[in-house]
Order: C-alpha cells, then structure tokens, then sequence
C-alpha cells in the first residue's frame, strides 16, 4: 500500500475529500439539465470517486510493482512514454469535451456536419497537390470504408469521440492508467511528480465531465408563458430559470412564467 511520509489531521482529510466530492460533483452535474443543490453535487462526486477514483486508485496500487509497468517508465528516457500518454488520454477526453459541450448540447450537429463537408470541398477543389490527392483518392476510400471524407471528418470529431471516448470502461482504463502514473510519479518524486500531478488534475477532470455529459440530455421544447408567447428552444438548464438555445443564440426564461412545456416523448 501506499504509505505517506507526512500526518494529517483527520479534520483535513475529511475537507479536502469533502472539497474533492463538490469539485467532481460540479463537474458531473453542471453538464446536465437538472439543476442540483450542494447535496446533490456531494452525492454525485461521491459516486464519481467511488467508482472512478478509489476503485482504480486500490488497482494502481496492486498494480504499480509489476515488472510490465515498471517498463513503461524505461521505453524512452526521461520518462517520456508515461507522459506521451497522459498528453494521448487527455487529447481524447478534450475531443469528447469538444463534441459534446459545442456541438451535441447546442443542438448545430447538422450545422457542424454542413461545415465540415464544405471544408473537404474546398480542399477538393484547390489545385494543389494536397487538393489532388485527396480527391483522386476519394472513391478508392469510400469503396474501402464505405463514407466519404465528409463523413470521416464527421466521425472523427463527433461521433467517434462521444462513442468512443464516453464509454464508461474506456474512462475507468483511462483513470487506471493516469493514477497507476501518478503513483509511480510519486515514487520518483521531483519535478516530473509535479508536471505529472497538473496534468493528472486535467484528466481526472475531463473524465469527469465525459461521465456527466455521457447521462445528459437536452431536449428540444416549447415553452408556453403566461403572457401567451411560446417560446421554442433546447433546454439546457432547468432551475429557477430555464436555460436555452436556439438558433445558436442563448437566453434564459424564468420557470414561473411558465405554464405548460410540450415536447417529444422520444429522445433524438
């Protein structure tokens, strides 16, 4: 197991858990439509901990002696292949956070797949040897892939990375991974712990972000308001006001002035 070599009080273990659980639980909940109180923020962190936290912090702990992982830390000098990692985990989970929290929450999934092809026109029809390429290759990909580049981009900046890089075990491997690092880090110690610790905060951050967008949903409604207007829009946040987009315009309606909302039984 791990052992400290400092004693703390448990009055500050027990805050800093308490200010970690908000933190996660901030990060879990402010993603979704429901607006939580400071209880509910403390149960979601809780359960966040629990499973994405302890459980691989217990793992790591058995883990970090095998002969396998202590190879990754001799691949390359410097211990460079432990950090080229955590750079790869975090260019993953900033793709998903990308997806999710500019695309998929605003509702310009079709705006952005427009863009896109548009983008892989233009390039198509620039004469450039780049420009070229890619369009006498184009057929030749889609007779192997079955898409077109238009369609790859699109996969690879939202489908893929909200699929891939939201899928709970692959952010269970990815927290394994960073806190197996972080305790091999930590037995090196210098500055290479403390680079390893930031980028830790980041990832763990980002995988709690993924965790809560992964059990969101925004729903496109209409607001009916006691002045007779109705109002359409995606919901984003539902509180003492309710948060909306569209159009890719923002505004905020006040849940008193509401007296009835219509929408669809179904998710999209």
């Amino acid at each position: 197991m791990v052992e400290l070599t400092f004693n703390l009080d448990i009055p500050v273990i027990l805050a800093a858990l308490s200010a970690i659980f908000l933190y996660l639980g901030k990060c879990v909940s402010d993603v979704k439509i429901e607006k939580y109180d400071k209880e509910g923020y403390y149960f979601e962190g809780l359960f966040f901990f629990a499973v994405y936290v302890f459980v691989p912090l217990v793992i790591a702990d058995y883990a970090k002696n095998f002969w396998a992982v202590s190879v990754i830390f001799q691949v390359l000098p410097f211990y460079v292949f432990p950090f080229i990692l955590q750079a790869v985990i975090l260019g993953a989970l900033t793709s998903n956070f990308r997806a999710n929290a500019f695309i998929r929450r605003t509702g310009l999934v079709e705006y952005y797949k427009i863009k896109l092809a548009e983008g892989i026109q233009k390039i198509k029809k620039d004469n450039s040897r780049m420009g070229k390429l890619v369009k006498d290759a184009e057929k030749d990909f889609k007779d192997l892939a079955g898409f077109d580049y238009s369609e790859l981009s699109f996969k690879a900046n939202y489908v893929w990375p909200i699929e891939i890089f939201g899928n709970n075990f692959l952010l269970f491997l990815f927290a394994f991974i960073t806190i197996l690092i972080e305790f091999k880090f930590y037995e090196i110690g210098g500055l290479v712990f403390y680079v390893s610790t930031f980028l830790t905060f980041f990832i763990m951050t980002f995988i709690a972000l993924a965790f809560g967008f992964g059990g969101a949903h925004y729903p496109v409604v209409r607001l009916f308001l006691d002045s007779g207007e109705v109002l359409s829009g995606r919901v984003i946040k539902y509180g003492d006001y309710v948060e909306m987009i569209q159009d890719a315009k923002k505004f905020s309606v006040n849940s008193s002035k509401i007296i009835k909302i219509e929408s669809k039984l179904f998710k999209e």
